[in-house]
């Protein structure tokens, strides 16, 4: 609810209730002092920028679809990929008052999107140890590359391995039978809920980009003689991922997703609250003894309906 929205409702309650005031009849709002008398007398009530959710993200993150796709184990792992780019960006900077314009040394305009067909030596150069390198030709993960970073995995084996459905992770019949040779059992979150049940996604991406980040500005303002390159990559990733994943950032991101220890309660009331404004009962169809469709409609509370033809 916005601010205004807030207002709206407060100038129609006074008129209900025959209450005298001097509010903006034309546009129906309460003046701007009584909402801030009310935030005043309430100071549990704050004023927050929202995050944009996209409508499949809300209908997907509902309690019976979370609820299926959590599994307990003790040998889990987490895989997801994510994007650096070699500009970082500006921050804020202290400077002189008056003074209107700073600048920032960038290795470019915008960052750049590196594709590669060969393998280079220097793309290596400070990584650590067991680190997996690797180029593709658009720049994006595919089921060749993931297949590759499979077998680079499988020394975890056996294991629960959770990831998102993309194409390139479970669509690929290689991928899944070597996962099936090797062990290695692969749990998909639910479509678009990544925002609250991948790992990666809750505790990890967000301080490794930062450290990234600040990696590249700090090599920028100690040599602002040469631009950064793709082979310093290796260099300003390897601290920044130390940092971020530290092991109580590990423990914290498979605790806050329910997956370890296992708590399939974990999410809390506001991680479904959009989904409760679309959420509809999904129909099914199953064909009965008398060869008749008949149209079930699916609540939390019950199974699916069960073709007798199957059962």
């Amino acid at each position: 609810m916005t601010p205004r929205e807030v207002r709206e409702i407060a100038s129609d309650f006074y008129k209900e209730i025959g209450v005298p005031n001097n509010f903006d009849n034309v546009n129906e709002l309460a003046g701007e002092d009584r909402f801030s008398g009310f935030r005043k007398r309430h100071r549990d009530i704050t004023l927050r920028k929202p995050t944009g959710l996209s409508l499949a993200k809300v209908n997907a993150m509902n309690r019976a679809v979370v609820k299926r796709a959590d599994r307990d184990v003790s040998r889990v792992y987490n895989c997801d990929e994510s994007g650096l780019s070699m500009v970082p960006g500006t921050i804020l900077v202290v400077g002189k008052t008056g003074r209107r314009v700073s600048y920032q040394i960038q290795s470019s305009e915008r960052g750049v999107h590196l594709l590669g067909n060969r393998l280079l030596d220097k793309l290596k150069t400070g990584s650590s140890h067991g680190t997996f390198v690797t180029v593709t030709k658009s720049g994006y993960m595919d089921k060749e590359t993931f297949l590759m970073w499979m077998k680079h995995f499988q020394k975890h084996q056996p294991a629960l391995l959770v990831l998102d459905c993309h194409g390139s992770h479970c669509k690929f019949s290689k991928t899944l039978q070597y996962a099936v040779k090797h062990k290695i059992e692969m749990v998909c979150h639910p479509p678009h809920t990544a925002h609250w049940t991948q790992p990666l996604d809750r505790k990890i991406f967000k301080p490794l980009k930062s450290f990234y980040r600040e990696n590249c500005r700090k090599f920028m303002r100690t040599h602002p003689e040469r631009a950064l390159t793709r082979d310093d990559f290796s260099a300003m990733f390897t601290p920044a991922y130390l940092q971020a994943a530290a092991m109580h950032n590990a423990i914290k991101e498979f605790r806050i997703t329910g997956i370890s220890p296992f708590d399939e309660n974990v999410f809390l009331e506001e991680s479904f609250a959009p989904c409760e404004v679309t959420s509809e009962p999904q129909t099914y169809e199953h064909i009965d003894k008398s060869g008749n469709t008949v149209a079930h409609e699916d609540m939390d509370d019950q199974d699916d309906p069960v073709d007798p033809r199957t059962s």
